[in-house]
């Protein structure tokens, strides 16, 4: 689901019911939502913060990187991700200098 500026409203009722779920986050909106900071204070303002903030809203959490052109993280929480709270993200996000600034997507 690409769900713009309700990606962090459609994470946290599927956190709050316990309910899988997977996005793919798109637009930052940052001026839109200027109280996002990730855990160690930073403003969202890039499509990195914004999948970081993300993932951080739970351990279980997850990340896969699509085989597709353009925005291709999916964040998502697997069936099981409630059960095992303990779990990490699949991997961090690769540095920001991997990320190709024209199309705003990273390799697989």
């Amino acid at each position: 689901m690409h769900p713009d500026q309700a990606a962090g409203d459609i994470v946290d009722f599927a956190i709050q019911r316990r309910i899988p779920f997977a996005i793919t986050p798109c637009c930052v909106y940052g001026n839109s939502f200027p109280r996002r900071k990730t855990s160690d204070g930073v403003p969202v303002r890039s499509y990195q913060q914004l999948c970081q903030w993300l993932l951080e809203k739970h351990p279980a959490i997850r990340r896969r990187v699509l085989d597709f052109e353009g925005k291709n993280v999916c964040i998502y929480m697997p069936k099981d991700g409630y059960e095992t709270p303990d779990l990490k993200g699949d991997d961090a996000l690769p540095p920001s200098d991997s990320l190709d600034k024209e199309t705003h997507q990273y390799e697989p």
